[in-house]
């Protein structure tokens, strides 16, 4: 379960950012455990990733800078020790 938080970049800029999201519903046995999200474009090029620890069966994703949504083809979340 995971929910983009997507943005405006301003009336200058018409793009559609992303610069985080949500990953929800981990199963609760992973709490404490590393996590790395991903966003990738159509070629398969890393754009952005966030690390951290899921807490609570969840993670919130932060990307810097943010990532037009219009290059955001895959996302990858890999969960690990």
């Amino acid at each position: 379960d995971w929910n983009p938080a997507p943005g405006y970049n301003g009336p200058t800029n018409a793009d559609y950012v992303v610069a985080g999201l949500d990953v929800g519903a981990i199963n609760t046995a992973c709490n404490g455990q590393n996590i790395k999200v991903t966003i990738a474009n159509a070629s398969n090029a890393s754009l952005e990733e966030s690390t951290g620890v899921v807490a609570s069966g969840a993670f919130a994703a932060s990307f810097t800078p943010s990532v037009a949504a219009e290059d955001i083809t895959q996302v990858s979340i890999v969960i690990y020790e």
